[in-house]
This record gives C-alpha cells, sequence and structure tokens, in this order.
C-alpha cells in the first residue's frame, strides 16, 4: 500500500471515529449518519486498494512472462483500471500473435463472465485489425491473440469463451509457455522484417508504438 493510501485510510477512520464520538457526546443523529456512512466509504476504498493491488501484481506477472520471452510490453493507455488492456505483441515470420488482459475478480459469475465475453470479444478485434494492416501490405500472416487475467483463474468457463472467438484465455503464469509453443518468443528472424513493425500499429484511437523486441545485447 502507497504511504498516501494509508495516509487517507487513517484521516477518513479518524473523522468517522470523531463522528461517533460526537453522537455520544451530543446524541445527535446527523453524527451517527455520517459516521456510519463513513465506515461503509472506509470499506469500499479498502476494497478497491485491494484489486488495485491484485491487478498490478498480475501485471508484473505478465511482464516478467514478456521479459522471459525477450519481449516488452507496449506502453499504451489503459481504457479503465479493469478494462481490457492492451498488453503486448509477438512476431515471428509469417507468424503474429497479441496479448490483451483483463482485471476482472474471482467472484461473480453472470456479470463477470459478461466481461470476460467482452474482452475476448476486444482482444479478437485487435487481431481483426492486425491482420487486416498485414493484407493491407501484401503480407500474409497466421494470427493468434491470448486474454491474461489478472486476477480470476482461467477454468474451464473461461476457456470456452475463449475459445469461441479462438482467444486463448490463460493465466500469466501460462503465457510464456504459450508463446514459446507458437514459436513466438524472442523468435530468430524478426529483426529482418524491420520495415513491417509499424504494420502493428493499432487501427483504434488508441497511440500504439512499435512491438516489443529487447534490442541486442540488453539484459
Amino acid at each position: 500500500m502507497r504511504l498516501r493510501h494509508a495516509v487517507l485510510l487513517g484521516v477518513l477512520a479518524f473523522v468517522v471515529g470523531t463522528l461517533f464520538r460526537l453522537y455520544g457526546v451530543f446524541q445527535i443523529g446527523f453524527f451517527r449518519m455520517f459516521g456510519t456512512m463513513g465506515i461503509g466509504i472506509i470499506g469500499l476504498y479498502a476494497v478497491s486498494l485491494v484489486a488495485r493491488a491484485q491487478v498490478e501484481a498480475g501485471r508484473g506477472e505478465l511482464r516478467r512472462a514478456l521479459n522471459e520471452c525477450g519481449l516488452e510490453p507496449l506502453e499504451l493507455a489503459a481504457p479503465t483500471q479493469f478494462g481490457t488492456r492492451r498488453e503486448a505483441m509477438a512476431g515471428a515470420p509469417g507468424k503474429v500473435a497479441v496479448i490483451a488482459s483483463l482485471g476482472v475478480a474471482q467472484h461473480g459469475q453472470r456479470g463477470a463472465l459478461r466481461r470476460l465475453a467482452q474482452a475476448v470479444e476486444d482482444a479478437a478485434a485487435w487481431r481483426g485489425e492486425v491482420e487486416a494492416a498485414f493484407a493491407e501490405d501484401g503480407i500474409d500472416v497466421d494470427s493468434a491473440a491470448a486474454l491474461v487475467l489478472l486476477r480470476r483463474a482461467a477454468g474451464q468457463a473461461e476457456k470456452r469463451i475463449g475459445s469461441a472467438a479462438g482467444v486463448r484465455v490463460l493465466n500469466p503464469e501460462g503465457l510464456a509457455g504459450w508463446l514459446q509453443e507458437g514459436g513466438l518468443a524472442a523468435a530468430d528472424g524478426w529483426e529482418g522484417r524491420e520495415h513491417e513493425a509499424a504494420l502493428y500499429a493499432s487501427r483504434s484511437e488508441q497511440d500504439a508504438l512499435a512491438p516489443g523486441r529487447r534490442p541486442e545485447g540488453s539484459s
């Protein structure tokens, strides 16, 4: 937890405690009402901090998997804290893959699975954008897409939703293996196609960078 979050929680707790002490002295319901509301606000804020920490931890695992495969993340503006985020791309001669992430929670079924289905559609759409960009340049590639769940286990239900759209749904610890199986982990020959890097740029409103590829000799 960052210092500013701890300070804010401490201030909120102090204010709530003060309100209840004032209620005890003056017996005015106004103080108790706002004190009770303050407890609810503290609870919601604490839950949001835990969720954010889980997302950051999951994204850290994802980026370590990319690093293991010699890839680097794209620096794209995230749509929302828990929305679909375009994390990275990987390429090899005749192959391309896009990697997105989602911070949907483990709890909840219908709502969480609806968000998952939308995220799968987003990942599939991104893959389509990349395919179209290559096709415009007369290049035929085999494409793949993965959706990495940062806070939720990739179970059978989640995988079925992804499979219906041709998107692999997995957790961060499975990403490196998926890339290696597809021959997309720091693939040989990719440097010879640098002129195609710009084709990876998304046609969406986000500003995309060229695909991550660790420079030779870097650690």
